[in-house]
């Protein structure tokens, strides 16, 4: 069975434009790693939240 993939590896795997979509249960944890990810490693992503999909989705700008 193959390991699942953590918040930590997607998002360290995006390249410049990437997007990642996460069920809204997890928004408060994606839009802090993506917080903590863009210090560490220089980066710059945004998140943006569609009510009526219940999704989150994280885009890589830098």
């Amino acid at each position: 069975m193959p390991k699942k993939q953590t918040f930590t590896s997607e998002m360290e795997q995006m390249k410049v434009g990437d997007k990642k979509v996460y069920p809204a249960s997890r928004c408060t944890s994606v839009r802090s790693m993506a917080s903590m990810m863009g210090f560490r490693y220089d980066r710059k992503y945004i998140t943006e939240s569609d009510k009526q999909r219940r999704t989150i989705t994280v885009t890589r700008i830098k």
